[in-house]
């Protein structure tokens, strides 16, 4: 496979780098983002394909995009075996580059499907956030040989901005999730004080007496108060009048 000039995969890799920088700024589905991040590293590395591992919630890889069919099959290879330079550049924050399978000797049991599979070089690189990786980009090739430094710049730079799309939709879902939660909580509050309101008229009683009440009530029913809540504050639910305290004389 010949190298491309830097004329020719510059404007590519310019053009991802606009796009991405949009993409950051609004909702995107990630998945999305890590495939054309891949077809992009095809491009301006000259790798036969390349594909995305990253790490579950128990530190293990799994798989997330690969540019074609054929590479997600070298993927699953590694997850199925648990061997390969996925394994060891996530294990050891550190890429692995393989320029000759046929010469590598550390994964016996990887290496031969891969290469029945035409690749004859790969090149693993950790997608790294504070020191700890957080999955890898796999590119594989296949001819054997080096990548270039340029070809080698450009892929440490994808892994990166792949990186930042992972770790930035997980922020902007965490901080989604917890204004929802907040809001929820809100609303939650706003049909209690209606409810509370409604109960407080139709049995005359105060409203910390109405909240009391209403928890009673719910407790008799064997219900959760959330759910007998919005049924009291659209009336289609009334605490019974026997269940308000008797009111106190205040003599003469």
């Amino acid at each position: 496979m010949s190298e491309q000039t830097p004329d020719e995969y510059t404007p590519r890799l310019t053009e991802a780098l606009v796009s991405f920088a949009r993409l950051l700024v609004s909702d995107y589905d990630v998945g999305d983002v890590l495939y054309q991040l891949c077809d992009v590293a095809v491009d301006v590395t000259d790798a036969t394909g390349a594909g995305i591992l990253l790490e579950d919630i128990d530190g293990g890889l799994r798989y997330a995009v690969a540019s074609d069919a054929l590479t997600a099959d070298l993927e699953a290879i590694q997850l199925e075996l648990g061997e390969g330079p996925c394994m060891l550049a996530h294990a050891t924050r550190s890429p692995v580059l393989i320029p000759d399978l046929g010469s590598e000797q550390r994964f016996p049991s990887m290496v031969p499907r891969t290469l029945d599979r035409g690749m004859r070089a790969v090149f693993t690189l950790p997608l790294l956030h504070n020191g700890e990786s957080i999955g890898i980009l796999d590119l594989y090739r296949d001819t054997p040989g080096e990548l270039s430094r340029r070809q080698a710049d450009a892929g440490s730079l994808l892994a990166d901005m792949a990186t930042t799309a992972v770790l930035n939709r997980r922020r902007y879902d965490d901080a989604t999730e917890m204004t929802q939660r907040l809001q929820r909580a809100l609303d939650s509050r706003i049909v209690l004080e209606q409810a509370k309101g409604r109960v407080g008229a139709q049995l005359g009683v105060e409203m910390h007496a109405a909240e009391q009440l209403i928890h009673e009530f719910a407790r008799a029913l064997g219900r959760p108060v959330g759910e007998v809540v919005p049924d009291i504050a659209a009336g289609t639910l009334a605490v019974p009048r026997d269940a308000a305290p008797p009111m106190r004389s205040t003599g003469s």
